[in-house]
C-alpha cells in the first residue's frame, strides 16, 4: 500500500494556467473556486519546478506597481 500523498496548487490566473502547461506542466482538474464565487482554479501538482516555472513567469510578466498619487 502506497501512502505517498501529492500536494496539489491552485491557479487562479489562466494566463499563468497556459504558461505552465505551454512549459510542460500537466493540468490535473479544473474547478470552481472555493474562496471566490464565479472563478475558477487550475490544479497542477505541487513541485519544486513548478515553483520555479511561477517565479520565472511573475519575473517576466508582472507589472511594477508604480505610485498614482500626484505629489502635493
Amino acid at each position: 500500500m502506497n501512502n505517498t500523498t501529492t500536494e496539489i496548487k491552485a491557479i487562479v490566473s489562466k494566463r499563468l494556467a497556459v504558461y505552465l502547461i505551454n512549459n510542460g506542466f500537466d493540468l490535473i482538474d479544473v474547478q470552481p473556486s472555493m474562496v471566490k464565487q464565479g472563478y475558477i482554479v487550475f490544479l497542477f501538482n505541487e513541485c519544486p519546478e513548478l515553483e520555479h516555472a511561477i517565479d520565472d513567469y511573475a519575473s517576466k510578466y508582472s507589472k511594477p506597481k508604480t505610485n498614482n498619487r500626484k505629489g502635493r
